[in-house]
């Protein structure tokens, strides 16, 4: 089971930059994944501080919960931090060979992350996830 922040009450006392390091320290490790954010960790270790103390959060999902549907604007990108998580979208390559429906099935397990366009573009989803551990 996870421990939140606002559960250890001594937290509080830390100072403003030992609370950021903490958060980053927490965050870092997942984001850095992606091979933007990755560069940005080697290149500015004071931005990737503020990114991880600004722009990100935690949203705890349960089993079989839907993190997003197709044809939902998305809000940003989606790292797998624990547990896993299933991608389904439209397998498109199936349709040009003139396949009936198919989907494709992408696992994402922690340390995945999904969405990546929503940090360059308006993006819609044009598949779903949902919470499978």
């Amino acid at each position: 089971q996870e421990v939140r922040h606002a559960d250890v009450s001594f937290l509080s006392m830390l100072s403003t930059q030992l609370h950021m390091e903490l958060v980053q320290e927490t965050y870092q490790p997942t984001i850095t994944h992606a091979p933007f954010f990755h560069r940005l960790a080697s290149d500015n270790h004071e931005t990737m501080r503020e990114l991880c103390n600004t722009a990100t959060h935690r949203v705890p999902y349960s089993v079989g919960d839907t993190i997003f549907s197709r044809g939902q604007h998305a809000k940003g990108t989606i790292f797998v931090l624990s547990g896993a998580a299933t991608y389904k979208r439209r397998d498109l390559q199936a349709m040009v060979q003139g396949a009936p429906f198919t989907e494709a099935v992408h696992p994402v397990k922690a340390g995945g992350y999904a969405s990546e366009a929503a940090l360059w573009t308006n993006w819609v989803h044009v598949g779903h996830m949902h919470a499978k551990q």
